[in-house]
């Protein structure tokens, strides 16, 4: 098939899933194809994805590739909350269990000493700056 064949091709819209097993078949086929066609160079490789993606003909890819990140990228940003407000959530119970009752063993007291410590000092230190 000639170039000027291929560009007057359209790509076919469809909304059928595809298995996992071929994904990951279609992605080494595409990964070989890709370091061959760019000499395994990665600015190259890049910039073939890049121009790739802004060609008009090309539109309806880029608008799968684009939800697909925009989607991997939203998991990604709750995965990471979700670890970060586990860690608050456990130290918050922890000195709420550690700080009841009037007095505290001295190890409870070095906890709370440390937590709070250590949740102050960066404030201070990026004023100091």
């Amino acid at each position: 098939m000639r170039h000027s064949e291929v560009e007057e091709m359209d790509w076919v819209s469809t909304d059928k899933e595809v298995k996992d097993r071929q994904q990951r078949i279609d992605e080494k086929d595409f990964r070989a194809m890709l370091m061959s066609i760019s000499k395994a160079d990665a600015q190259r490789a890049a910039l073939i994805l890049t121009r790739f993606l802004s060609n008009k003909v090309n539109a309806n890819v880029r608008a799968v590739v684009l939800k697909n990140i925009a989607k991997s990228t939203e998991q990604e940003v709750n995965k990471e909350t979700t670890t970060a407000n586990r860690i608050i959530d456990g130290i918050r119970e922890s000195i709420a269990f550690h700080t009841k009752d009037g007095t505290r063993p001295t190890s409870s007291e070095t906890f709370v000493s440390n937590i709070l410590t250590g949740c102050l000092i960066p404030t201070h230190r990026s004023r100091l700056r």
